[in-house]
């Protein structure tokens, strides 16, 4: 039996994320291949550029989507996008299923 929840999810963009905490990543680069491997899950994942970014980020605070792709942009010196958001937003969401990052209460 499937009990349904009567509150109103939390809407992606407003809620803020950080690193797992309770499993550290184990990760390495080999030129442009990036690698982490996940304790609590025992998966080692194949991270491209954004991910590696976006993980960065969260090592040292935890960031909502709007600010994540904000410090993005800016590192990238780029102009605002909408393409690119959505993929960041897509991002947050991926590493958020893996279990590599944790929305804050």
């Amino acid at each position: 039996m499937q009990i349904e929840s009567r509150q109103e999810p939390v809407p992606l963009q407003s809620r803020k994320w950080r690193l797992d905490g309770t499993a550290p990543l184990s990760a390495c680069s080999w030129e442009s291949a990036h690698f982490a491997f996940h304790p609590a899950s025992g998966q080692t994942h194949f991270l491209n550029d954004t991910c590696v970014d976006i993980l960065a980020l969260l090592a040292d605070e935890a960031l909502d989507a709007q600010t994540i792709y904000s410090r993005l942009l800016v590192a990238a010196a780029s102009d605002e996008d909408t393409d690119f958001k959505s993929g960041v937003v897509g991002v947050i969401q991926l590493l958020d299923q893996l279990g590599l990052i944790e929305a804050v209460a």
